[in-house]
């Protein structure tokens, strides 16, 4: 019984952050369309000000507000497991090495950190940069813990899931590769713990902490297919374990980096652009007719799709994803791509939820992530436009995709 209790409590705790979870999801998602529109501006105001610094002062103080904002919402779409991954088969060791150079310089020496790692361990799939990134943040969390100093220790481990175990954590049963965060600090009432994952929940001073670390965490390792835990008491400090699936291969290399093209300018090509937002459309139209491109605009799939079946000559296709009308932006795509062989794609979109296995081998495909500065909307769409420079495809339902991703402000 007492076990039937604690995977019930584990069960219920799941749900409340999954619908948690959809609703910041939704709201980033609209929040991105809007930021979108104030970020575009705001360059317009500042390339039109004709050097009145007033003017591009105001403009300057706009756009760093919107792009506060874009860090805000990418946050909260990592709670929702929206943001975009960039999954590697990596071996979590040098990675934690790494990362703990940083830490220590972070925590300072009145906190000793200890790094250690199971032989044999097992390879992961994850995000390194992501993952990196949560190491730090639980680091900083512990070192807010322990004011006088303590002991961190970061420990990975191979750990088989299964039975009760795997239903207690809501993890398929199965292979993980687990990363453990402790530390000697003041630890957590039973209250808190239950609502540590949450976004905006904090306990620090106002000020001091936002309430997304923990919630950006959990959905990071949500997404990449594993859990986090926490385990805590008053006094006895406290742990948070990442568990990420094991993945079977050999361990990424170095990853090289995309080779970004230089903007180029329109020369008469056009650009079919796909926007259900009329705010949204109007300002992305303005950025690429200043660039010198030819535009076509649509307000939604049905509308494009009469579109690419005219005469009309389109190099490129730049289309939302989410839609209204029945017609999203992948069924566009794939729509495109049979009706012209040669089209260019861009998707764009605040995240991506609605590639499901009927978008499978749809070739040439690139996402902006909104919101974007009109520099990266200039460098994506000469990416796209660039002969053989168009890899990827739309992934089945879950994946992220496998063309280069240009992140958001």
């Amino acid at each position: 019984m007492a076990e039937r209790q604690k995977v019930e409590a584990a069960l219920q705790q799941a749900q409340r952050l999954e619908a948690i979870g959809q609703l910041t999801g939704g709201v980033a998602h609209d929040f991105n369309n809007l930021l979108t529109v104030v970020v575009g501006q705001a360059e317009m105001i500042i390339a039109a000000a004709n050097g009145d610094e007033r003017i591009v002062r105001m403009a300057g103080a706009t756009r760093r507000a919107a792009e506060r904002g874009a860090q805000l919402t990418s946050q909260l779409l990592a709670f929702a497991r929206r943001q975009q991954l960039r999954p590697v088969l990596a071996a979590v060791q040098p990675l934690l090495v790494d990362v703990s150079q940083l830490v220590r310089r972070v925590i300072g020496e009145a906190i000793t950190v200890e790094v250690s790692a199971e032989p044999d361990l097992w390879l992961a799939h994850l995000d390194p940069g992501q993952f990196e990134s949560a190491i730090l943040n639980l680091a900083i969390n512990a070192r807010d813990a322990m004011p006088t100093g303590g002991r961190l220790t970061i420990s990975a481990r191979n750990a088989p899931v299964a039975g009760a175990e795997a239903r207690r954590l809501d993890l398929m049963p199965g292979d993980y590769v687990t990363v453990g965060v402790t530390d000697t600090g003041a630890g957590m009432a039973p209250e808190v713990q239950r609502r540590a994952f949450e976004p905006f929940f904090t306990t620090k001073d106002i000020g001091k902490g936002t309430g997304l670390g923990l919630a950006q965490i959990y959905g990071f390792v949500k997404q990449s297919g594993g859990t986090a835990t926490i385990d805590s008491a008053l006094g006895a400090g406290t742990t948070v374990t990442l568990y990420f699936p094991r993945a079977e291969g050999r361990s990424a290399e170095e990853v090289p980096a995309a080779v970004d093209s230089a903007p180029v300018q329109g020369r008469g090509r056009t650009i079919l652009l796909v926007e259900d937002q009329p705010e949204v459309r109007e300002v992305i139209e303005m950025a690429l007719a200043g660039f010198g491109f030819r535009i076509l605009t649509a307000p939604d799939g049905v509308a494009a799709r009469t579109v690419l079946e005219s005469d009309e000559v389109i190099d490129l296709l730049l289309t939302d994803v989410v839609m209204p009308n029945g017609v999203s932006g992948l069924d566009l795509a794939q729509d495109a791509r049979r009706l012209r062989q040669d089209i260019r794609i861009v998707l764009v979109s605040g995240y991506l939820r609605d590639a499901d296995s009927r978008t499978v081998g749809v070739p040439g495909l690139i996402l902006l992530e909104k919101p974007f500065s009109q520099k990266e909307l200039a460098e994506t769409v000469a990416s796209a436009l660039e002969d053989g420079r168009t890899g990827g495809t739309i992934p089945p339902r879950g994946g992220p995709p496998t063309s280069r991703v240009r992140s958001s402000v």
